[in-house]
């Protein structure tokens, strides 16, 4: 219980200093590609058992892709 205890301690101290940390610059150019992205989200959907897990860890292992988890009843329960 000792070991939770600082564990516990010690994360809340980091989180405190991170929050007191400035926030890193950001290249203009970079900030501009990311809000462009952010205005076009594509959505790929698919019925069970068509690949659609497979499409998703493909996308994941972009490194410039943000892959959400997937929904494995929306399609069956949206009336």
């Amino acid at each position: 219980m000792v070991l939770l205890g600082e564990l516990a301690h010690y994360a809340r101290a980091l989180v405190s200093e991170a929050g007191r940390a400035p926030d890193p610059p950001i290249p203009r150019e970079e900030l501009n590609r990311t809000l462009g992205w952010l205005a076009r989200p594509v959505f790929i959907c698919g019925h069970h058992r068509t690949a659609t897990t497979l499409m998703r860890q493909l996308l994941d292992g972009h490194p410039e892709l943000l892959v959400l988890p997937s929904e494995g009843t929306y399609l069956t329960s949206f009336r």
